[in-house]
């Protein structure tokens, strides 16, 4: 058997297999779109068709890693900044190309409303604390699930909380009660998402980027924290669900994120502001992290 003939035989990557699928998924969707006659269902098949050509697409840059080819060259060839599609990669999320467009050129153009916070019937906020920026209104939401299983709130009343948000907005969303009895549809942010039906990283992912981004090319904090912190995003990308087989523990994610605490603990001369504050904001992370995966055991 010739060498050309071995190469022909070897089976796909898992990373290509999952390109494929999720790449498939989307292109029969919008062929559906197509033949559709009803406009209203036509909308509807394409709304959806959306995030699984995001989620395709985050798979392919994952493709493009296994390759070791610079986040220049990914950012170059799909038209994104590279801290962007970096961002956008570490978070554990889709990867988006484009941004929403409003009509008025001096109006925020990305900001959507979204539900951002919501409390369970036992009282306690999700996601933690009483920090909440900006304007809002408070709504109900009958949580009913398609599939309740090991869901602790199915089948709960949330009251949640509405804002204008311009990121971390996911493409999902739900039907809501406001006080005055009317039914409204709103988006939901990727941080609620991950607490209703996920496994709660979503804010772990945020903070642990920023201290990434506080770290790297960053000469105050030195080289073995930066290594450290690229360690630490490594676990994070291996935690997301587009992992698939190579997909890591929840335990390992969160050692690794121990880790940059250490590092950060033991680190001789300190951080500078930027990098420490990063690091804080990471610690309170890790805790309210640790406080989710009891309750929802």
């Amino acid at each position: 058997m010739t060498y050309l003939m071995m190469v022909m035989k070897m089976p796909p990557s898992p990373r290509r297999v999952t390109t494929d699928s999720l790449a498939t998924n989307a292109v029969e969707m919008i062929k559906m779109a197509c033949t559709a006659t009803d406009p209203i269902k036509r909308a509807q098949i394409l709304a959806e068709a959306q995030p699984q050509l995001a989620w395709a697409l985050r798979s392919a840059v994952e493709e493009c890693q296994d390759a070791h080819l610079p986040w220049t060259q990914i950012g170059d060839r799909i038209g994104l900044p590279r801290e962007t599609v970096f961002r956008q990669w570490s978070s554990g999320g889709p990867i988006v190309t484009v941004r929403a467009q409003q009509t008025k050129p001096t109006s925020n153009q990305s900001a959507v409303d979204a539900v951002f916070a919501f409390q369970s019937e036992d009282d306690r906020w999700w996601p933690p604390g009483d920090d909440v920026p900006g304007e809002f209104v408070t709504a109900m939401l009958p949580f009913n699930p398609a599939n309740p299983q090991d869901n602790r709130f199915a089948g709960q009343v949330l009251r949640v909380r509405i804002g204008r948000r311009d990121q971390d907005v996911s493409f999902y969303s739900v039907q809501v009660r406001l006080a005055d009895g009317t039914e409204r549809r709103v988006r939901v942010t990727n941080e609620v998402m991950d607490l209703l039906f996920g496994n709660g990283q979503t804010p772990l992912r945020q903070a642990l980027t920023q201290v990434v981004h506080a770290a790297v090319g960053n000469d105050a904090v030195g080289g073995a924290f930066q290594q450290v912190a690229l360690r630490a995003a490594h676990a994070q990308a291996q935690s997301a669900p587009a992992a698939g087989e190579n997909r890591i523990s929840d335990a390992d994610l969160v050692a690794a994120v121990q880790a940059v605490l250490e590092e950060a603990r033991n680190f001789p001369t300190g951080l500078d502001a930027h990098a420490a504050q990063a690091v804080r904001r990471l610690e309170q992370v890790v805790e309210d992290y640790e406080r989710w995966r009891r309750v929802s055991r």
